[in-house]
């Protein structure tokens, strides 16, 4: 089980401990993630185990409109990974950003990346181009993109999972837009 919500001020450790469990090479420094929070023009979501722990983070770019909305960085525990806490932090951001008026929103996946690449594709995003030499260590991009207006495969929905717990509960206090999630097994 899990909940999503925005990220709060507090969250700042916790994102960076994500973030360096995840990734090798292009980690979001701790300025640079400060940045994405408070002074970006961006959506940072959070799923949160009912313990308070941060199992995963999504960072949505949100430049002034009609411009393509961005997938900056998704990211979410090795031991989560399978619990559909990814798909969940992306149809969340996916649905926010359609609301907030863009069409089509943009992301770079690794080349090798084979789980991420599939993970998206079945969230109906579609490869448009290759960016060589993209990562830090000379890897390949491949951009994908979306069209926001386009709905989720049938029987995708998070929507249709059992409801999760109340994060009163847990001491995680609620705000409008939070989601419980318990995924079924």
């Amino acid at each position: 089980m899990f909940s999503i919500r925005c990220a709060r001020e507090g969250d700042l450790s916790a994102l960076l401990a994500v973030e360096t469990e995840c990734f090798n090479s292009d980690l979001i420094n701790r300025r640079q993630m400060r940045y994405l929070l408070f002074r970006a023009k961006a959506i940072t979501l959070v799923a949160v185990h009912p313990t308070g722990q941060i199992i995963g983070y999504c960072i949505g770019l949100i430049p002034s409109l009609p411009r393509a909305a961005r997938v900056y960085s998704l990211a979410v525990l090795p031991q989560w990974r399978g619990y559909h806490v990814a798909s969940a932090l992306l149809e969340d951001l996916i649905t926010r950003l359609g609301k907030q008026g863009y069409r089509h929103c943009v992301l770079e996946v690794r080349e090798t990346d084979i789980g991420a690449w599939r993970l998206y594709q079945r969230m109906g995003f579609e490869q448009f181009a290759q960016a060589p030499g993209y990562y830090e260590d000379g890897a390949t991009a491949l951009r994908m993109r979306r069209r926001l207006d386009k709905p989720f495969a049938p029987g995708w929905s998070r929507r249709s999972w059992p409801r999760g717990i109340d994060s009163e509960k847990t001491g995680n206090a609620r705000e409008p837009g939070d989601i419980d999630i318990a995924p079924s097994s």
